[in-house]
């Protein structure tokens, strides 16, 4: 779980620079005028759950709280003073229900078991540990939270509701998933992050994707030298473009200003 102090820091991080890569207009709502905010989601929660139990048993105690069953009605209602005392012990904790822990706990023992996993587990040399630099070309502070850096690896756990569709081709696979999200972007900026914080190159990006539903499959991704160049294209272009809209204060959009004609897809007719 990220800490306040991290939080705080005004440095810019991989997730910010991919929702200034939607929208501008958002970026500036939620992290300049911070008039948008948006809550985590269950699934944001899970996910939580999962990397805590998987990258750090050890502090399960200290960021996860399940929810005892005297705090809750019997139609699973919050017991009044009984939650509020319940909330109150447990302040700044992750709270989740018992049935999700044992769950999350399934999915953590699946990555253990990996092959991959137990080979980069003797070379972890960070975990969650959050990283800050100053990027070479573009005078910007960055900052992020690699979730594994293991010698010449980032590694980066990563959970979906299904692996199947994850991944395309035959002979030379290549995943839609990875690019509609941006992961590529996410595996430069950590693997320049890692290199300058650490101070030895890190050459080598990976994926653990888990499945958060039975049987809860995993697959071990190397990114393509291909893929991690595609992320430094679009990485450079964005911080490029921040560097510009932070000195003139324009988070204007193509088009907003304009009337745009707009017809419909072929199939539609």
């Amino acid at each position: 779980m990220r800490s306040a102090e991290y939080e705080s820091n005004g440095a810019i991080s991989q997730s910010q620079l991919k929702t200034l890569d939607e929208s501008p207009r958002k970026f500036q709502a939620s992290y300049i005028t911070r008039t948008l905010f948006r809550a985590p989601t269950d699934a944001m929660e899970f996910g939580t759950l999962v990397h805590t139990l998987t990258l750090q048993p050890t502090m399960i105690h200290d960021q996860i709280a399940t929810i005892p069953p005297e705090v809750l009605t019997s139609n699973g209602q919050r017991r009044g003073k009984a939650w509020d005392a319940f909330c109150e012990a447990t302040e700044g904790k992750l709270r989740v229900f018992e049935k999700d822990f044992d769950r999350a706990l399934k999915i953590a023992e699946k990555v253990w078991s990996h092959p991959f996993y137990g080979f980069a587990f003797p070379k972890f040399g960070a975990v969650e540990k959050p990283i800050y630099w100053t990027d070479p070309i573009e005078p910007v502070s960055c900052k992020g939270i690699p979730d594994i850096v293991a010698e010449e690896w980032v590694i980066d756990l990563k959970t979906t509701k299904s692996l199947t569709g994850f991944l395309q081709g035959r002979d030379e696979l290549v995943s839609k998933t990875i690019a509609e999200f941006g992961y590529h972007l996410q595996a430069a900026f950590y693997l320049r992050g890692a290199s300058i914080a650490y101070g030895d190159p890190k050459t080598r990006f990976a994926f653990l994707v888990v499945e958060t539903e039975e049987p809860y499959r995993v697959y071990a991704m190397e990114l393509t030298p291909q893929a991690i160049t595609a992320g430094e294209v679009k990485m450079q272009r964005l911080l490029a473009d921040y560097v510009r809209r932070t000195q003139s204060g324009d988070w204007s959009e193509e088009g907003e200003r304009s009337l745009l004609q707009v017809g419909v897809p072929s199939w539609a007719m």
